[in-house]
């Protein structure tokens, strides 16, 4: 028996209570009801300034803090994000705009979301995507090199000694350098380049790629023109070497000073023999004087 009146005291109270903690559930979700709607562009490009505008509705009349501002994946200047609070009240939403930073051209390209981050009366965030519509960046080296295959790169030339320009990387795209001489030539050519030097002096260069479907390159670097040391006979001499006179000391030499030598044993040959063919004719008339 008392089992029974234990389950039906229990059935009791919670069907007696049921409906007011119904009641309560829905006025607490209700009373604190908030709705954000968030208008943005599909997209900025270079030179928009980053803005959204917002409504907050509610359905009853209570305070509300939130910050708005643009989150995105890859890091971007942003102005500091500040909480706003204001009264709201049913049929009188909060309208507003936030206003960011204008679109620089160094901005990755991604999606952001214009964002409102509701704090109070309880939290969550709201945010719709757009797209930061920059120009992709590209990284690109540049090389000033000894040879077509660019295995290593140098500073230093002779004039007239040809100055390989070659962009380093697998994509060539539409790369050009600007050479400034040292008389005041400025030329602008495509890569890669085969330059011949005429100055003697330092030349400034100037990479850059031209392409207007990714964002601007420009790499500045220079090369030094001295007189040639180099004079083709086929002998390296001092202050000829590998580096500045390939075509004498990269090929086989011949030993110099054994040559000097044998030239001089020749040399001392030949006087020997004519000063023995001249004594030789001194005697010859000498004895046919006498004779007579």
């Amino acid at each position: 028996m008392l089992p029974r009146i234990i389950i039906l005291t229990t059935l009791y109270i919670f069907l007696f209570n049921t409906p007011l903690i119904f009641d309560q559930a829905v006025k607490a979700k209700s009373g604190n009801y908030i709705n954000v709607e968030i208008k943005v562009s599909e997209s900025f490009v270079a030179g928009e300034r980053m803005s959204f505008d917002y409504i907050i509705k509610s359905d009853v009349e209570q305070e509300v803090s939130f910050i708005p501002y643009f989150s995105c994946k890859e890091e971007i200047p942003q102005l500091f994000p500040t909480e706003r609070s204001e009264i709201i009240a049913f049929n009188k939403p909060i309208y507003g705009q936030y206003d960011g930073i204008v679109v620089d051209d160094n901005f990755p390209r991604q999606f952001c979301y214009a964002t409102i981050e509701l704090l109070r009366p309880y939290n969550k965030i709201f945010k719709e995507k757009v797209l930061i519509n920059t120009k992709p960046k590209i990284d690109l080296n540049f090389g000033v090199c000894a040879d077509a295959n660019c295995g290593a790169q140098k500073k230093n030339f002779n004039i007239g000694e040809p100055v390989y320009l070659d962009v380093l990387s697998r994509q060539k795209f539409d790369t050009k350098v600007e050479i400034s001489s040292p008389s005041g030539e400025v030329k602008i050519v495509k890569l890669p380049y085969i330059y011949t030097p005429n100055y003697i002096g330092k030349y400034k260069i100037k990479f850059f790629l031209d392409n207007p479907a990714f964002q601007p390159i420009e790499f500045f670097d220079f090369f030094n023109v001295r007189a040639s040391v180099c004079h083709p006979d086929g002998q390296c001499i001092a202050p000829e070497n590998k580096q500045n006179c390939p075509q004498d000391c990269l090929q086989p030499q011949k030993n110099i000073g054994v040559n000097r030598k044998n030239q001089i044993i020749m040399l001392l040959l030949i006087l020997t023999g004519i000063t023995v063919l001249i004594i030789g004719i001194l005697v010859f008339y000498k004895n046919k004087n006498r004779t007579k």
